[in-house]
């Protein structure tokens, strides 16, 4: 997850390519913000959910967060190095997957 600085906006953008059980690209642009901290909000809630739920969790969110307006308190906290922090279910961190041990019939 990314935040990207258009003109006086930032957006975060999700990026993943997927190679189990085929090879799939996923990107997701989160709505355009005033301030940085707005969009690092957005990225960490798109990652949260992509991990969780996969693709259609993580556009579901992205539903909400155009109406999403975030306060203060919500966004001083925002960290970008959390946005690099995420971990797919079966990976420790840049790792592939263990190999799949088949039988013989």
């Amino acid at each position: 997850v990314t935040v990207e600085c258009e003109g006086r906006q930032f957006q975060a953008r999700l990026h993943i390519v997927l190679e189990k059980p085929y090879t799939k690209e996923v990107n997701l642009v989160g709505p355009s913000r005033d301030t940085r901290p707005e969009a690092i909000r957005d990225g960490l809630e798109l990652g949260r959910r992509f991990v969780v739920e996969g693709e259609a969790g993580a556009k579901s969110v992205l539903l909400r967060l155009k109406k999403k307006k975030w306060n203060q308190k919500e966004v001083e906290d925002a960290d970008e190095k959390e946005l690099t922090s995420f971990v797919l279910p079966g990976f420790q961190g840049n790792q592939a997957p263990p190999p799949v041990e088949q039988r013989l019939l």
